[in-house]
């Protein structure tokens, strides 16, 4: 719901009853309150609601200040006008109509429906009077967004979204009648563009994403450079389709290899680098090669000379990412870069946390070195450490003495 506010659309959230609908919009109020955002967030629900919102609010995010627009009309009023101080104001569809004059001249921050299927005839003085409230984000929440008829739906969305249904004769006319009423296939399809070449699909979207004012699209690299012929250079493209030539495609057709690729965009993205473990940080490049969806893999000692074992191995060629965990003196990295060049790998670049104070060195460039942590931590010589006047022995710690 965040990302589609910050791209300003509205959003139904659909879940089934008890999977957490009401925790969710709480959820967000209270992000956008710690992110310092600032106005009034408007929640409409049945009347029986009205109090559990409370409740929940005051159990999930006492931080934010509530009103419950209950009580006599005066009540109401009063309350009204000192909700202009809250984060929150909750009130009922039933008492929204009858006090619509007092939301006159109001913009809210979020505007939520809850049990949205309150204004599924758009007829009705309900769905009129949560229409004419301004806002700057509209959601709403319901587990049965259509119960019985696409007219439906698009009372909601002319809620959520004004006009990105069309007008209800239109869709009435285009929607509704040939899918619901005559069971039409063929429309179903036209609208869907089932039958329509990839390529004019794939534009139609992406031309409909920009103009919704998204940063781009995720589509197979075979569609890229026409994508970006439309929609301008600056229009993102995510194109996940890259594979080897020999590589395994799995259960995907439109696909493209590196080497295409890069004539198309002048941008290799390679997704079968391994990342390599330096010394003590097996678990951060396992959990950085899951992120970033490659294999992991590590080196060891073998007597006393850092190598790979247990079937790793590095083709000549092979991009690699050396993730390291804790760096005082950079020579298991330094180690594992000899390891990388001997097989022939081009090191791309170097993760770790930098306890030298920037005075290790790995035998790479410094532009490929990334410290997520720069610290800088006393080092003495023998006669002048003061644990070692003490008696306390040094722990040793690494893989250097063992052989």
């Amino acid at each position: 719901m965040r990302t589609l506010a910050r791209y300003h659309f509205g959003g139904i959230l659909a879940d089934d009853m008890g999977l957490g609908k009401t925790l969710q919009m709480i959820a967000v109020l209270l992000a956008a309150k710690l992110e310092g955002k600032t106005g009034t967030s408007l929640i409409v629900t049945p009347a029986s609601l009205v109090f559990n919102w409370g409740e929940e609010f005051k159990k999930f995010a006492p931080e934010l200040k509530v009103t419950l627009a209950a009580g006599t009309q005066a009540e109401r009023q009063k309350r009204l006008e000192e909700s202009v101080h809250s984060d929150v104001l909750i009130t009922s569809y039933d008492l929204l109509k009858r006090d619509a004059a007092l939301y006159e001249g109001r913009e809210f921050l979020y505007q939520v429906l809850d049990e949205a299927q309150y204004i599924k005839n758009h007829t009705t003085a309900a769905a009129k009077a949560v229409k004419v409230i301004k806002s700057r984000f509209r959601f709403a929440l319901t587990g049965t967004p259509i119960e019985n008829r696409l007219s439906e739906l698009w009372s909601i969305f002319d809620y959520l979204m004004p006009g990105f249904l069309y007008g209800y004769d239109t869709f009435r006319r285009e929607f509704e009648i040939p899918v619901v009423k005559n069971n039409d296939q063929e429309a179903m399809e036209r609208d869907l563009m089932i039958h329509a070449p990839i390529d004019e699909v794939v534009m139609h979207y992406a031309e409909t994403a920009k103009n919704a004012g998204l940063d781009g699209i995720v589509c197979s690299p075979l569609e890229a450079g026409k994508v970006h012929e439309r929609c301008g250079k600056e229009f993102l493209t995510v194109t996940p389709g890259v594979r080897f030539a020999d590589g395994d495609v799995g259960d995907q057709k439109r696909v493209m290899t590196p080497a295409a690729a890069k004539a198309i965009a002048k941008k290799l993205v390679e997704a079968k680098n391994p990342v390599l473990h330096a010394g003590g940080g097996i678990l951060l490049a396992h959990e950085v090669g899951k992120a970033l969806g490659t294999r992991a893999i590590f080196t060891e000692r073998e007597k006393g000379v850092m190598t790979l074992r247990r079937g790793f191995h590095i083709e000549p060629g092979e991009r690699v990412l050396i993730v390291e965990d804790i760096v005082t003196t950079g020579g298991s990295v330094q180690e594992v870069v000899n390891v990388v060049k001997k097989a022939g790998g081009v090191i791309i670049g170097v993760g770790l946390l930098d306890r030298s104070g920037g005075k290790a060195e790995f035998g790479v460039p410094k532009d490929k070195v990334q410290a997520l942590l720069h610290l800088t931590v006393p080092t003495y010589k023998p006669e002048e450490c003061p644990l070692c006047k003490q008696g306390i022995p040094m722990t040793e710690r690494g893989s250097h003495h063992l052989k």
